[in-house]
């Protein structure tokens, strides 16, 4: 965001408080601490002092809290590899896949590891959880990997793209799945 000319017009004041929240974060704390993105953006003042803003101890860096809404609770299991993916299930669990090719299982009300679903032989970047919790992986390895029902351990394997799967949908009928891949198509299964 360009620092307005002298008396000139915040550049921000066209965006709603949840969008400029979002693009200071990525502001490092000392520049927000000294001042000196009040001399760019005015509203960030307002902001502070509203209560939607704090900041990280440790990370240097600020967070923002939605009102209404509790602090984020942190979920730690990946073998320090990103999460590329993230899917809410029709019961509230939440799955998590990551770089470390694994999709992990979290109960997200108690902040607790459920299971670990293992089988991709590269990064996990799409999920999706079909409405009866089947449990669809999109990977690096060209494949999606399909748990359904309690066997963990033996997912049945869709094959067919060239390149990673980076997205995956479910329709809301429960008779189609949608895959996108770097190899520009969209599959029907």
């Amino acid at each position: 965001v360009a620092a307005p000319a002298s008396g000139g017009e915040d550049p921000t004041l066209g965006l709603p408080d949840e969008l400029l929240i979002l693009i200071l974060l990525l502001v490092p704390f000392k520049t927000l601490w000294t001042g000196r993105c009040a001399d760019v953006c005015r509203r960030w003042r307002t902001l502070e002092e509203s209560g939607p803003v704090t900041r990280r101890k440790r990370s240097g860096r600020w967070g923002a809290y939605a009102t209404g809404l509790t602090r984020p609770r942190w979920l730690v299991g990946h073998s320090d590899a990103p999460v590329r993916a993230l899917a809410v299930g029709p019961d509230g669990t939440l799955y998590s896949g990551s770089q470390d090719y694994t999709v992990r299982v979290w109960d997200a009300v108690n902040r607790t590891h459920i299971r670990t679903l293992k089988g991709h032989a590269a990064a996990v970047t799409a999920l999706a959880v079909a409405p009866d919790n089947t449990v669809y992986a999109g990977s690096c390895d060209h494949t999606i990997r399909v748990w359904s029902g309690t066997d963990d351990t033996r997912p049945r394997i869709l094959s067919g793209h060239g390149s990673s799967v980076l997205c995956l949908a479910v329709a809301s009928n429960n008779d189609k799945l949608y895959s996108g891949s770097k190899d520009t198509t969209i599959r029907v299964w």
